[in-house]
């Protein structure tokens, strides 16, 4: 019998980068780097140029590189498909994400034989299990929050401090408060960053495999009793 802990675990054998990525030879990861760098270099040389119209042919060739470089990466990723997951292919030769779903399927079940029985039962329970883990990630603006509270309650005490010795001395210096302040904006500009293109992005990349798994157990029940 497994644990939830154990199933939660399974989310990393199903990932792109495991089923495929992980078969990549390095000179074909070589190549993309090189020609994705390429790119990268020329756009930014026009960019840099302050986008002279006589040098654009630098900004065509990037795009063009950059393109080529998705598109290597695009049939590598079918090469390796129509090469270790044959029974996945749709009909005319090619796959899309009813043929990931497939191979997940497949990755599950050879992963879970002879440690726990696919009922509906199981299934069922595994799913609403894995559904509780999932709200579990909740974003909730914790650290901005106390970070705002924190900074004003510093803020707050630092004015009444000055307000209180304002009759013994009066040669304070009103710029100390504008310096607080633009620290204190620094700060919350930070903590927003944070709060929002790393933690949030984090939280969601999180529930976002979470969710992953799920599918592959609702599309497994779904099949079971299709039948």
């Amino acid at each position: 019998m497994m644990s939830i802990e154990e199933i939660l675990k399974l989310n990393k054998k199903i990932s792109f980068r495991r089923l495929v990525y992980s078969k990549y030879k390095s000179s074909w990861v070589f190549m993309a780097i090189l020609l994705l760098v390429i790119g990268i270099i020329l756009i930014i040389y026009w960019i840099l140029s302050d986008f002279d119209i006589k040098k654009i042919w630098t900004l065509i060739l990037g795009l063009i590189s950059s393109f080529i470089t998705g598109k290597h990466l695009f049939n590598k990723n079918t090469r390796i498909i129509k090469r270790y997951y044959k029974y996945s292919l749709l009909k005319n030769g090619n796959w899309n994400y009813t043929s990931l779903m497939k191979i997940r399927k497949k990755t599950i079940k050879r992963e879970l034989t002879g440690k726990i029985d696919l009922t509906n039962e199981n299934l069922l329970f595994i799913i609403d299990c894995l559904k509780k883990e999932s709200e579990i990630l909740k974003f909730n603006y914790s650290l901005l929050i106390n970070g705002i509270v924190i900074i004003s309650s510093m803020y707050i005490i630092a004015y009444l401090w000055n307000y209180v010795n304002y009759a013994t001395n009066t040669n304070d210096d009103p710029g100390a408060y504008k310096i607080i302040a633009g620290i204190s904006f620094l700060i919350i500009s930070i903590l927003i960053y944070m709060e929002f293109l790393i933690f949030r992005e984090s939280i969601i990349s999180r529930k976002r495999k979470k969710y992953r798994l799920i599918r592959v157990f609702e599309n497994i029940y779904l099949e079971k009793n299709a039948k």
